[in-house]
């Protein structure tokens, strides 16, 4: 059992989880709203054009690291790879799992009721809720997962999550909070997975 792995995880989450208890809710009383009103007061048409094109570029890396997975396993055999590059589609399916559940059962409002109806804070248990962002959290599982196996890369990947989750922001979808919550969700969750996969060793544990 790499138990090196499991304290590492378990010290990480630990402190993402006190990031979010504290960040969210000081973002919820004075970030969130000024941001999303200078948002909607108006962006530069280009920007709103270009998080449109890119705030779905999650799917686009889904169905790149399936190919990638398919091939490796029905042309190339290669166990591994195909097992690396499923990986991330897992650990997005995870990080979705979690955030349907925790946007039921927390029901925040998203930016578009406030401007539509004055709504602001929170109503469990109804339809289209914004805390945590899917989009962040599906997006950040991916790219973690990918840069545990090349950690060259994991600037890069950041980089990439973060912007995908900003576009969030920009499209008034959802308020930086739930951005922020979305992308440390996405984070631990590929972590999680990657310990339990390690244990039961379906991938090697790479050094860190």
């Amino acid at each position: 059992m790499p138990t090196t792995l499991f304290a590492k995880t378990r010290r990480t989450t630990f402190i993402l989880l006190a990031a979010v208890a504290v960040v969210c809710p000081a973002f919820y009383f004075f970030v969130d709203l000024p941001v999303v009103k200078s948002v909607h007061a108006g962006l530069p048409p280009a920007i709103h054009h270009l998080a449109a094109q890119i705030t779905g570029a999650g799917d686009w890396f889904l169905y790149l690291f399936a190919i990638i997975a398919l091939i490796a396993r029905l042309i190339f055999k290669n166990k591994l790879v195909f097992r690396q590059f499923l990986f991330p589609l897992l650990a997005a399916a995870a990080a979705g799992i979690i955030t349907t559940i925790l946007k039921l059962l927390v029901g925040r409002w998203r930016p578009k009721d406030f401007f539509s109806d004055g709504l602001y804070g929170f109503k469990p248990f109804h339809d289209a809720a914004s805390w945590p962002s899917g989009h962040s959290a599906g997006i950040m599982a991916m790219m973690t997962a990918i840069a545990i196996f090349f950690p060259k890369w994991r600037i890069p990947c950041f980089i990439v999550a973060a912007l995908i989750g900003s576009t969030r922001i920009v499209l008034i979808e959802h308020f930086p909070g739930d951005v922020f919550a979305g992308l440390i969700l996405g984070y631990l969750c590929a972590r999680w997975l990657y310990y339990l996969l390690v244990r039961y060793k379906l991938l090697p544990e790479q050094e860190s």
